[in-house]
């Protein structure tokens, strides 16, 4: 009964179109029409194209046919196209196919529409996909445009003016050419981020990462003059204060790497490999350095709590057995994403975060270093999200990324360590062991357990 209920408010609420089709399911006569484009107005600038669409099983179109005649079907204009992304298979035989929309090429940020087929047959399609505005120019190039987008952050210091910083991106790609210095790369985002409203404009996006103060975001600058279209978040992070560590968790087998006569906090066995490094309460990255250990029994308790490093490496090696495990999913990009995590971060940092590419943890300040088993799955999560519904990192769907976080968080943990389970999320490192956040009565804690209710 809560299933029916809740599919029934998605159908109700996902279309927006005068002509919409308002069946829960496309049947016969319902479904030719849609594959012939009769039930659509033909899509005009500032207008979206139906979120949800499920045919009935015996009315479900052919995949290569309804992918060849995708155009028709919704009478897009001309610039509109799809791109597939990724193609991904479940334990239920069903095929999902990931597509981006583009406009003359450049992509639609915030477009994404998903094709869900079964024996090659579709069974249903989600997402969402736009007509940015026709009066789109492009006035700026990409290097009269980056100034724009570095006056956003002020006096910062960036990554890439840190000679440490640069070696340490083209090791940790392995790629002599990277760097941290932002490339623009054009493409349609809304004003403000507004997608339902707002009209997308043709802007560069660029990865700005600021060193000090420590920022990481996507920013926009519109092409044509200049301003700021809008911001995304890149550092996820559980927007606290503090987190917990996995020191709790008793004496734990993981995998090590034999190094120089040595053992180091890094494994090939898990996808592309996972490994830990130490930050030595700095934030370069580049004079990070291998945690190590004589006879790969870490007893590594000392003033520095460098014991916490090997709850992290195993909290990764958790978070990853538990994607593959349970969801079959291999990393968090299904194809092995190497998964990197940096400890004591800076002086008092109370907080733990990913910034697109990497986790890393702070040594608190509230409470003790935030490497817990349930955050760690948190961190990792943010980077599953990322490369599946990459949710913005702000206002609902942010809040939905941290949601996320939290339950596949939570899960890792009771995967790992299920006697010591609860539903609060980094209980291990408060001094009453009442963690951050409760899951199980989320008002307690000032967090809403209603879309709506209290503490909204």
């Amino acid at each position: 009964m809560i299933k029916r209920l809740l599919f029934s408010c998605i159908l109700i609420s996902v279309f927006s179109f005068s002509q919409a089709i308002n069946e829960k399911e496309l049947t016969g006569q319902q479904a030719s029409d849609f594959l012939n484009g009769a039930s659509w107005v033909r899509l005009k600038e500032g207008m979206r194209f139906p979120s949800f669409v499920k045919f009935q099983e015996w009315a479900r179109p052919d995949f290569q046919g309804f992918v060849r005649d995708f155009r028709r079907m919704f009478k897009l204009p001309d610039q509109i196209d799809f791109q597939l992304i990724d193609t991904f298979s479940d334990e239920t035989g069903m095929t999902h196919y990931r597509f981006l929309e583009t406009w003359d090429g450049h992509s639609v940020e915030g477009a994404m529409v998903i094709v869900h087929t079964l024996a090659n047959q579709v069974v249903s399609m989600n997402g969402e996909a736009f007509v940015p505005s026709a009066s789109n120019q492009q006035n700026l190039s990409e290097a009269a445009a980056l100034p724009f987008a570095l006056h956003y952050f002020g006096n910062s210091v960036f990554k890439w003016q840190l000679p440490g910083e640069e070696e340490f991106i083209k090791w940790e790609t392995n790629d002599p050419s990277a760097t941290f210095y932002p490339k623009g790369e054009l493409v349609f985002m809304a004003e403000a981020g507004n997608y339902f409203e707002g009209i997308q404009k043709l802007c560069w996006k660029f990865d700005v990462y600021a060193h000090e103060p420590m920022e990481r975001k996507y920013v926009f600058v519109d092409a044509n003059d200049g301003h700021i279209v809008h911001t995304l978040e890149r550092i996820h992070n559980a927007d606290v204060v503090g987190s917990a560590v996995t020191r709790y968790s008793g004496t734990q087998s993981f995998t090590t790497d034999g190094f120089g006569g040595s053992f180091r906090l890094r494994e090939t066995g898990r996808g592309n490999g996972i490994q830990t490094f130490n930050l030595q309460r700095g934030s370069n990255y580049g004079a990070a350095v291998d945690f190590t250990d004589a006879d790969n029994i870490w007893n590594n308790v000392n003033a520095n709590e460098d014991e916490v490093a090997t709850d992290a490496h195993w909290g990764a090696e958790k978070t990853y057995d538990y994607y593959l495990g349970r969801h079959n999913r291999n990393s968090i990009n299904n194809a092995g994403f190497q998964l990197k995590s940096y400890v004591h971060y800076n002086t008092n940092y109370d907080n733990a975060f990913w910034d697109g590419s990497r986790m890393t943890y702070g040594d608190g300040n509230s409470f003790t270093p935030l490497t817990a088993l349930d955050i760690c799955g948190h961190e990792v999560t943010h980077g599953l999200t990322t490369f599946t519904a990459n949710l913005d990192y702000s206002y609902q769907s942010g809040a939905l990324n941290e949601s996320f976080s939290d339950i596949f968080g939570n899960s890792v943990e009771n995967y790992a360590r299920p006697s010591q389970w609860s539903w609060k999320i980094g209980e291990d490192i408060t001094t009453n062991g009442n963690g951050l956040r409760n899951m199980q009565s989320p008002n307690g804690y000032g967090d809403p357990d209603t879309y709506l209710g209290t503490n909204w």
